[in-house]
């Protein structure tokens, strides 16, 4: 089965694709999709979804996984807002890694981006210095 590992503050998780028959998918109540246990540090993944639902599983999962690795600190919409804008972009580079490692054989990277936003996953530290030229200076 594939499967990938991401270091979360001082945890090193393990990210795996299990079987629907699993025990970490099975609820009488609801489909599970992915499962987060921050006592095995494991997260896992229905096998055989679309692409599309499993990054978007993956990017579920890192963030309750985030949560718990920093102290689980998200409590209302809040802080929610707050921890994704202090730790958004590390969840989403997590993401597009564990979806590299899940997927080798495919091209996440038009799973990464639509026509509003794009993220280049190839794009080397040099270019960082381009961040922000378009925001216009409105004086104040």
């Amino acid at each position: 089965m594939a499967s990938s590992k991401v270091r979360i503050h001082n945890d090193l998780w393990k990210v795996e694709m299990v079987s629907a028959d699993s025990t970490a998918m099975n609820s009488p109540e609801v489909t599970v999709l992915g499962k987060t246990d921050y006592t095995s540090l494991t997260i896992s993944l229905r096998e055989k979804m679309p692409e599309t639902v499993l990054m978007a599983t993956v990017v579920h999962e890192l963030c309750h996984a985030y949560s718990l690795s920093y102290g689980g600190s998200i409590t209302d919409e809040e802080s929610a807002c707050e921890f994704f804008g202090a730790h958004g972009v590390e969840i989403i580079a997590a993401s597009a890694m564990v979806m590299s490692d899940l997927l080798p054989d495919e091209d996440i990277t038009e799973l990464f981006s639509d026509d509003e936003m794009e993220f280049d996953l190839d794009k080397d530290d040099s270019d960082s210095d381009l961040i922000g030229d378009d925001i216009e200076d409105d004086g104040k």
